[in-house]
């Protein structure tokens, strides 16, 4: 997979405009959100080839497979370009693509209205970690103080990077949900930090899964002793 550059998201908004009714800049901030998530289930890609169908209902089967395989690249594209952004070993090239890619994306609709898709991903994005880390009900049932105690004390580790991420994300969605950003720069900076903050959740969620992967392989065969000594086979004990 190739990330997204500065001629290739050109040539994608002279494809896709035609194709897919919703702008690039939401297509690519919904990916980084789907990345969050232990198993992403790509339900947006599936999306995006219901509207086509819908939206070209007379076109004979290969015009809509060529359409397919256009918004697929787009979509590769945009998971390798989170993939590109590596906080733990970041390159200033690299970064600097990425914000190219950013204001190209932002230039393609009115200011008001990357308010709004930046606006509705932070939303999302600060739901999708709660309900992934399994505090959905301690972010609306807490206040602010209560709540960011909370995330020290029993959700991540204060000194690691995921507590500053995603207090990053919930700063700036209470903030446009508060006032909405009269400033281009302020919101490009906003949707530059959330792909930057996406993208380590991304890392993290590979982790994740290899972490996952290895418990999985090392799962107690039914005919061995159980593991909590007993001596008995696993399926007479614990494995019931």
């Amino acid at each position: 997979m190739k990330h997204l550059t500065e001629q290739s998201v050109k040539n994608y908004h002279k494809l896709l405009k035609n194709i897919i009714d919703l702008p690039l800049l939401e297509i690519l901030l919904d990916i980084g959100i789907d990345l969050i998530e232990l198993h992403p289930d790509e339900q947006f890609i599936h999306y995006l080839t219901e509207e086509i169908q819908e939206k070209h209902p007379l076109d004979d089967i290969n015009a809509l497979n060529m359409k397919f395989r256009q918004v697929q690249d787009f979509y590769n594209d945009c998971i390798a370009s989170y993939e590109n952004i590596d906080m733990y070993e970041p390159e200033e090239e690299k970064l600097s693509d990425t914000e190219k890619v950013l204001q190209i994306l932002l230039s393609f609709q009115s200011h008001d209205a990357n308010v709004q898709i930046v606006k509705s991903s932070l939303v999302e994005a600060v739901e999708t970690v709660a309900y992934e880390y399994g505090f959905m009900d301690e972010l609306y049932d807490l206040d602010d103080v209560a709540f960011r105690k909370f995330l020290k004390k029993e959700v991540f580790d204060v000194e690691g990077g995921l507590y500053i991420n995603y207090i990053s994300m919930l700063d700036m969605r209470n903030t446009l949900i508060a006032n909405d950003c009269e400033d281009e720069r302020e919101l490009y900076v906003m949707a530059l930090m959330l792909m930057i903050n996406l993208s380590v959740y991304n890392m993290v969620r590979k982790e994740r899964f290899e972490l996952e992967q290895k418990m999985e392989s090392k799962k107690v065969g039914r005919n061995e002793p159980c593991p909590c000594g007993s001596g008995k086979k696993y399926k007479k004990c614990c494995g019931k």
